[in-house]
């Protein structure tokens, strides 16, 4: 197999985004598994949701440039906006009860702001790449 890219490092800041990510998509399998007939839509939409999520920063992680990452960390955050609002859905429609919604809330939160916090370190550090002249 012939080497195209070049290696890409993680830094601790970018395990944490992914770990919350992961635990999203966990907690989203779980209550797509229990779905009944009339809830499989819009908890599956949820689990996809979730999915995309997880998937975006799994991108950001591997590229290897700023402007892919920035792009790929936005991405992961218009996902995090579609699966809020399709677990809201979900509630209004009686698919999840407050608990369960409480807890995607807040998972789905404590993913924006650490795919947030990856974005500012990916521009501090593309920032002071420019300003090296590397």
């Amino acid at each position: 197999m012939a080497i195209t890219r070049e290696m890409v490092l993680l830094r601790m800041e970018d395990i944490e985004a992914f770990a919350e990510a992961r635990s999203l998509v966990r907690l989203a399998r779980d209550l797509a598994s229990r779905a009944t007939e009339t809830t499989r839509p819009l908890l599956s939409a949820i689990h996809m949701a979730s999915s995309g999520v997880a998937a975006a920063l799994a991108e950001a992680l591997r590229a290897g440039e700023p402007h892919t990452e920035v792009r790929r960390l936005r991405d992961a955050t218009l996902a995090l906006a579609d699966l809020r609002a399709q677990a809201w859905d979900a509630l209004g429609a009686g698919a999840i009860d407050v608990p369960r919604f409480d807890q995607i809330m807040t998972a789905s939160s404590r993913c924006r702001r650490e795919a947030e916090q990856l974005e500012i370190a990916v521009r501090r550090r593309a920032r002071r790449k420019l300003e090296l002249g590397q």
